[in-house]
């Protein structure tokens, strides 16, 4: 009921009670997030992967706790959990938001604009989709990989708009 240092306590008990339990462990990291300690969560949520290494959840927390640190050097560990999630999880548009605030953290601005611009299409916003796509083809150098997606956007759903 709002007590977050009580809940804390209590899933800290019952991780001490079934430690090969993940989903505790997650959901101490998410109650550390919700009191704004990323440091710790980051730990805690490194012990459910351990424990469920194939949950795009908890990588995808995971990835959150460690963009929440503001520590430059965890923001490619963080794109990296975060596209494993996205691997097995390609439809769930949060996903591409927290992608694109990785990305945008590294100063990569065509992959944030694409992944914004793949969460624009998942949301069902074609028009938003084509804006990002347009915003990265005006960029000076981009990779063809970005550039292939920004064009396959516009083809897509440019014929679409007229």
């Amino acid at each position: 009921r709002g007590d977050l240092s009580a809940a804390y306590k209590l899933m800290t008990e019952l991780s001490n009670k079934a430690p090969d339990d993940p989903y505790y462990h997650e959901f101490r990291g998410d109650i550390l997030m919700s009191m704004a300690d990323p440091e710790p969560a980051v730990l805690v949520y490194k012990k459910a992967l351990q424990l469920r290494p194939n949950s795009p959840q908890i990588q995808l927390n995971l990835g959150r706790a460690l963009i929440a640190t503001n520590e430059k050097s965890n923001i490619r560990l963080a794109i990296k959990f975060i596209s494993s999630a996205k691997a097995s999880e390609p439809k769930w548009a949060f996903i591409h938001r927290q992608l694109a605030i990785a990305y945008g953290r590294v100063g990569q601005i065509a992959r944030a604009d694409l992944s914004l611009a793949e969460e624009a299409i998942l949301l069902g916003d074609e028009q938003q989709a084509l804006r990002l796509a347009k915003r990265i083809l005006a960029m000076a150098s981009i990779a063809d990989d970005i550039k292939n997606r920004a064009n396959d956007i516009l083809y897509r759903f440019g014929s679409s708009s007229k």
